[in-house]
């Protein structure tokens, strides 16, 4: 049995009420143990044990605060036909002393069902990763392989090459020298082929070919000089032309 399965009134009742006939014997000088004749209830038996299991409810479950109120209750089921200050002084302790055990413990054991129902209610805690699925675990030097690797590697320089390496092709023409600026697409290659084949559009001109044309456009300096020496006299002739006319 574990503590949830404990009836916390029943438990609380018995213990009050063995606490409460344990009093009144010490108060009565009474030395043969516990006697429920000495709280003056005239029950026996399971009428006894129905009446001390009704105190206790009433204690535990009622909300009875005081050994005065108990008996008063008591008093409404003909248990007692005397009032609260008549009755004697070891009994009002011994039901001052029901009351304030049976209540404590009830509570006290209430309050321990409570914590153990949280606990089996609470998931299990996570265990703790290893270490090896964490990021703290011990790694070598990065220039260094693991094992595996470096059998792999043993296991692989070994091993005989059974494919065989392809030569490099030979009859492949080489291009001829290229100026700067000159593309594989812009070479001579395409000029012979746009040669052999008219339909074809002209190869485009690389920035050597450009610039060579430009300078056999471009005049020279001894023709654009006799430019400029014809240029004034012509100027200075035409009036005179026209004054010899008039």
């Amino acid at each position: 049995m574990n503590i949830l399965e404990i009836d916390c009134v029943s438990y609380a009742t018995r213990v009050g009420y063995t606490a409460c006939l344990e009093l009144i014997n010490l108060l009565t000088d009474q030395e043969t143990g516990p006697n429920a004749s000495l709280l003056e209830i005239n029950l026996e038996g399971e009428d006894l044990e129905d009446m001390v299991m009704s105190m206790g409810d009433y204690v535990c479950v009622k909300g009875c605060e005081s050994g005065e109120r108990l008996f008063r209750w008591l008093s409404q089921q003909d248990t007692y036909e005397k009032t609260w200050d008549a009755a004697p002084e070891e009994l009002r302790l011994a039901l001052d002393t029901f009351v304030s055990v049976c209540s404590k413990t009830h509570t006290k054991l209430r309050c321990l069902q409570i914590e153990a129902e949280n606990r089996r209610m609470r998931p299990a805690p996570t265990p703790a990763p290893k270490i090896e699925d964490t990021i703290f675990e011990e790694h070598g030097s990065l220039g260094e392989l693991e094992p595996h690797a470096v059998e792999a590697m043993k296991a692989w320089a070994d091993k005989p090459q059974s494919i065989p390496i392809a030569a490099e092709p030979s009859n492949l023409a080489e291009p001829g020298a290229m100026s700067l600026g000159e593309t594989v697409h812009s070479g001579s290659g395409q000029a012979d082929q746009a040669a052999k084949d008219p339909d074809l559009p002209a190869a485009p001109k690389t920035p050597a070919q450009r610039k060579t044309t430009a300078k056999a456009k471009k005049p020279s300096a001894a023709r654009k000089s006799t430019v400029r020496a014809k240029t004034p006299a012509r100027r200075k002739s035409a009036p005179k032309g026209k004054a010899k006319s008039k």
